[in-house]
């Protein structure tokens, strides 16, 4: 799920595992409260993602960069004779 989609579904089951511990935790009771922590999550989770983003980003420049061309006639395959 590297979709749009996942991205959604995994955006909405962070949120609901931080509202389910605010709730056990009593963290969260009055609306101003849950609002704040609310965006203070999704904030939180929307840089975790565009850091994470720019990661895979940078190791495949990397990767790229590393990667030798191929010349012609080396291939270490055998020979015909």
């Amino acid at each position: 799920m590297n979709g749009l989609i996942g991205k959604f579904l995994y955006f909405w089951m962070f949120i609901i595992g931080a509202l389910i511990i605010l709730k056990f935790t009593g963290y969260a009771d009055d609306d101003r409260t849950m609002l704040i922590t609310l965006g203070a999550i999704a904030l939180v989770y929307i840089v975790w993602n565009v850091f994470r983003e720019m990661g895979k980003k940078r190791k495949a420049e990397k990767a790229a960069a590393y990667k030798q061309p191929v010349k012609k006639g080396t291939s270490n395959k055998k020979r015909k004779r």
